[in-house]
């Protein structure tokens, strides 16, 4: 996926997988664990009930999408579309 344009086809794609492999351990990473927490907190969100405060815990931790308006825009509209 292309860091400077996430896309819902994306996150889609992220979710099958972890769907398919929900009850084994995975390790999701990435270059620098932006995309991969980003990922991960909305897949917890959208799919598996958690608020969003505890599914964006660890990727606060990490870093802040609001550095990064691009990022902050697709997990806004990420989570508006599961609301």
């Amino acid at each position: 996926m292309d860091w400077d344009n996430p896309t819902t086809d994306d996150l889609n794609k992220f979710s099958a997988v972890m769907d398919t492999h929900q009850h084994k351990k995975i390790l999701v990473h990435c270059q620098a664990n932006y995309r991969a927490t980003a990922f991960i907190a909305l897949y917890r969100t959208n799919r598996l009930g958690w608020s969003e405060q505890n599914a964006f815990k660890e990727l606060m931790k990490i870093w802040n999408p609001a550095e990064y308006p691009i990022w902050q825009k697709f997990i806004d509209k990420s989570l508006r579309k599961q609301s």
